[in-house]
C-alpha cells in the first residue's frame, strides 16, 4: 500500500470527527501543539516529505521528519528553518473562517497581467477580436466566471497529495487535504466536509516547504489560463 493511500485511510475518519470538535470554538495559535505538512509527488515513484512545526524556546521551528524517495527513506529529524509566527497565525485564521467561497481579491489578479497574455494566443487575433477580448478582461464578472471555471480540478488518478494536520494541545486534530495535477494553487483544499478555495493555504504550505518560486509560477499560470479561458468562452 502506498503511503498516500495509507495516510488517507487513517486520516479521513479523523477529518469529520476532529474538525467539528476543534472548531466548536475559535482557535488561537497558542492552542496549537504541532503542525504537520505532508507532500507526496504522486505515482509509484513520487517522493514523500513530512515536515513538523513545533515551538522551541518560544519560537516556531520547522523540522523535516521524513524524506522518502525511490532510493530510500530518511527519518532523521532535521532542522529546516524558523517559521514566522504571523504565517501560522494567518493559517489558523483561515481554519476558523470555514469559508467555501471563491474570492477574486485573494488571487490578486491584475488587468495588466491578464492583458499581457493576449498576444500569446494562437493563432494571432485580428484587431477587432483583440480589442473585444481586452475589454472583456477588464470585466470583474467575466474574470470571476473564468476563474471559477479554471479552478475545477483536472480528472486524473495519479495526483500529487498534500496535507496539513493541526494538532491542538488537547490532542484534537484538524486535517486539510489537497490533490493536484496542474491545478491552480493546488485547489481546492478539503476539510471537515467542505472545500476551501483560499489560495493562501497553498501559499503558506509552499512557503514553509521552501518552494519559493511557487507564488510567481502560480500567478503566471493563473493569468494565462484565465485569459485563454475568456477567449475560448466568448470569442472562439
Amino acid at each position: 500500500m502506498s503511503i498516500k493511500r495509507f495516510y488517507l485511510t487513517i486520516t479521513i475518519p479523523l477529518i469529520l470527527f476532529c474538525t467539528s470538535k476543534c472548531l466548536a470554538q475559535e482557535l488561537k495559535l497558542n492552542d496549537i501543539k504541532r503542525f504537520e505538512l505532508l507532500e507526496n509527488g504522486g505515482g509509484p515513484s513520487g517522493d514523500t516529505r513530512v515536515l513538523e512545526i513545533v515551538t522551541q524556546n518560544n519560537r516556531w521551528i520547522c523540522l523535516q521528519t521524513q524524506m522518502r524517495t525511490m532510493f530510500g527513506e530518511d527519518t532523521t529529524r532535521k532542522f529546516v528553518k524558523y517559521i514566522p509566527k504571523l504565517q501560522l497565525t494567518d493559517l489558523v485564521k483561515i481554519v476558523n473562517r470555514k469559508d467555501t467561497a471563491i474570492h477574486l481579491n485573494l488571487f490578486k489578479i491584475k488587468k495588466a497581467e491578464l492583458i499581457s497574455y493576449v498576444d500569446s494566443i494562437t493563432p494571432a487575433l485580428n484587431s477587432k477580436i483583440r480589442i473585444k477580448l481586452i475589454k472583456a478582461l477588464k470585466s470583474k464578472s467575466i474574470v470571476c466566471a473564468a476563474l471559477r471555471k479554471e479552478l475545477v480540478p483536472f480528472k486524473m488518478d495519479d495526483k500529487s497529495f498534500y496535507s496539513i494536520t493541526i494538532t491542538t494541545k488537547t490532542n484534537l486534530k484538524i486535517i486539510f487535504e489537497a490533490h493536484s495535477f496542474a491545478d491552480l494553487y493546488n485547489l481546492p483544499w478539503y476539510t471537515g466536509g467542505y472545500k476551501s478555495y483560499n489560495p493562501n493555504i497553498s501559499l503558506i504550505f509552499e512557503s514553509i516547504a521552501g518552494h519559493d518560486n511557487f507564488p510567481l509560477q502560480q500567478r503566471k499560470w493563473l493569468n494565462k489560463r484565465v485569459t485563454k479561458s475568456i477567449y475560448r468562452s466568448h470569442f472562439k
